[in-house]
């Protein structure tokens, strides 16, 4: 019992020195969890976008030395690890290898198949006695919220919460929101800028390739694609990962008009999620500002809070002009509070 006592003061005194190191301050309902996390016990904590529930989980699986991904990340690395082991169970063997406790963050499922494979999942890990903590912009009810494919999924959720403690973490705002208290990390991906121009003012050089070469960034480590490049074309989280491990800054050039379908606005979603966790610094530049593709989220995909509060975080500017392959002109620059209204977000 003692030493019980004693691990759980260590991993919260450990959480409390890395927001000390990083001058942040933890917010109450982070306090409140914490005592949770410090146990043994599985853990399921969900709540709307920007609660601080990543860096609190980090902060955490850090101090116990335990194995992390993010969602995206651990199916890349299921399905390769299941190609070449060939089964699912060495696959998880393989990935989490000695460590007695994993997190998986961002858990959702919208795939009927991505649910069967989660399902096995979790059920494996909790066989070998590993301890499972996710994230999730979800309550384990809410999983699956295609009411056609919802009531095959409802014995995952059973499962869910059966083997986890589920935890709610929600102060009432969004910590990304301008004006709010720093309690999340600036790091590069907080660093990012929207930058607004006039119609017609973005020139972008060269025709850019969805997976550029090295020769193709600039001195500081930053490559260029256009929106299309990147989303409106097939491709999967997994090159998003690809480019996100190889280039630490993204120029990201918008259509004249605010204008995508499902598809795109999903891949996009899912662009941001990945630059978000591996850092990438992002400036986006287009002819309107991030409100009006905050909107146009909401109206098409169900997870859009996500999206809309991870641009949140940026810096919203004005030029007249972006030379988007070379230097940025910006007669007149102004710099203006964040323009995408969060207020109304509901989930992360």
């Amino acid at each position: 019992m003692r030493a019980d006592r004693e691990r759980r003061a260590a991993v919260r005194a450990a959480v409390h020195q890395r927001a000390a190191r990083e001058g942040l301050r933890l917010t109450d309902g982070q306090l409140a969890v914490l005592r949770l996390l410090s146990g043994e016990e599985n853990v399921y904590l969900h709540g709307p976008p920007g609660r601080g529930k990543s860096w609190l989980v980090d902060a955490v699986i850090a101090a116990l030395g335990a194995r992390r991904w993010h969602l995206h990340e651990f199916f890349r690395d299921l399905h390769d690890g299941i190609g070449a082991t060939g089964g699912l169970a060495p696959s998880v063997s393989a990935l989490v290898g000695s460590a007695r406790a994993v997190c998986l963050d961002e858990f959702t499922v919208h795939d009927p198949a991505d649910g069967v494979l989660l399902d096995r999942v979790l059920r494996e890990l909790h066989r070998r006695r590993i301890r499972i903590i996710v994230t999730s912009n979800r309550a384990p009810a809410e999983l699956m919220p295609n009411p056609l494919f919802h009531s095959a999924f409802e014995p995952t959720i059973a499962t869910i919460e059966d083997i986890f403690t589920v935890a709610t973490l929600d102060d009432g705002r969004d910590l990304r929101e301008a004006g709010a208290a720093v309690v999340l990390a600036a790091g590069g991906f907080r660093r990012g800028r929207w930058t607004i121009c006039g119609a017609g003012s973005v020139r972008r050089a060269g025709g850019g390739r969805p997976v550029p070469s090295g020769e193709e960034m600039d001195e500081e480590g930053t490559v260029e694609f256009g929106f299309g490049e990147l989303c409106e074309v097939p491709a999967h989280v997994s090159d998003y990962l690809s480019l996100a491990e190889r280039f630490p800054r993204w120029r990201v050039t918008m259509p004249d008009e605010c204008v995508a379908g499902p598809d795109a606005l999903a891949r996009w979603a899912a662009l941001l999620d990945v630059a978000h966790d591996r850092d990438v610094e992002l400036t986006v530049v287009a002819s309107f500002g991030p409100g009006e593709l905050a909107d146009l989220l909401r109206s098409r995909l169900p997870d859009a809070a996500r999206a809309v509060s991870r641009m949140s975080a940026w810096t919203v500017e004005t030029a007249a002009t972006v030379e988007t392959a070379g230097t940025v002109e910006t007669a007149d620059t102004v710099e203006t509070a964040d323009t995408v209204d969060t207020a109304a977000v509901s989930e992360r």
